[in-house]
């Protein structure tokens, strides 16, 4: 997380929105990604699933996370 949030900060407003496609959103994404995180974020929603995009899914796992972070701040 650390990172997520420094890459954040070098990339502009700190108090602007993370977006999916955010460069600290893809670096949280692959820091946590595994096949066993992955599996069990998209059992855990038959919607997410249906979405027919892990990859997407997971960045926006990720984005929440970090959005979450940065409200701690």
């Amino acid at each position: 997380m650390r990172r997520a949030l420094l890459v954040f900060a070098a990339g502009g407003d700190l108090h602007r929105e993370p977006t999916l496609d955010d460069p600290a959103v893809r670096e949280l994404a692959g820091d946590l990604d595994s096949p066993e995180r992955r599996g069990a974020l998209l059992a855990a929603s038959d919607v997410l699933e249906a979405l027919g995009d892990p990859d997407l899914v997971w960045r926006a796992y990720a984005c929440g996370l970090l959005a979450d972070a940065l409200g701690e701040e």
